[in-house]
């Protein structure tokens, strides 16, 4: 008698439920794990990222601080007070200051006003502003770059474009009257 022995290559070997279930808790542990890991990282970049914005009495008078106000604005009356207390400045570097208006009073559909002044012979000059939109978490507004042109740092602005959804970054580099985009 001759004995034919067929191999059923789809047939496979399961394992007990117990072991599929221990199997299953050991995946999603780890997973829990590695999605801890990813979210306090994001959270450090985040966080690092974060621009370190002062009160603007911090940098200018109050004198320089209206100036700034109603440059930038038609505000009058207590709206110029409000603006000036609202006011946020960020120090690029000595004597390079963005200036975030921090006011739905100065905000439209193209973001809100922000305006960068340079001090020289204690006279502030406004060499840029312009409309800026907010960042997704963990992005930057704005990033110094490596280069320079006139002394003053080329610097990139991160902007989200709502109609494309996507970011897109802006440098700028100054001319020696104001910041104009590469």
């Amino acid at each position: 008698m001759i004995i034919i022995s067929r191999k059923v290559p789809f047939l496979v070997r399961m394992p007990s439920p117990y072991r599929l279930q221990q199997h299953t808790t050991t995946m999603y542990r780890i997973a829990i794990a590695i999605a801890t890991v990813f979210t306090l990282a994001a959270a450090n970049a985040a966080s690092a990222r974060e621009l370190p914005w002062e009160s603007a009495t911090e940098h200018f008078s109050t004198e320089e601080i209206n100036a700034i106000v109603r440059e930038n604005s038609s505000a009058s009356g207590t709206q110029i007070d409000d603006l000036a207390s609202a006011m946020q400045v960020y120090e690029i570097e000595n004597d390079l200051y963005l200036v975030n208006f921090n006011s739905r009073l100065l905000c439209g559909r193209g973001g809100c006003l922000y305006a960068m002044y340079h001090e020289d012979d204690r006279q502030l000059d406004r060499v840029f502003y312009n409309y800026l939109t907010a960042t997704p978490r963990g992005v930057p507004l704005l990033e110094i770059d490596d280069r320079e042109q006139n002394d003053l740092p080329c610097l990139t602005f991160n902007q989200l474009d709502p109609s494309l959804s996507q970011l897109n970054a802006i440098t700028l580099c100054f001319d020696g009257e104001q910041y104009q985009q590469m």
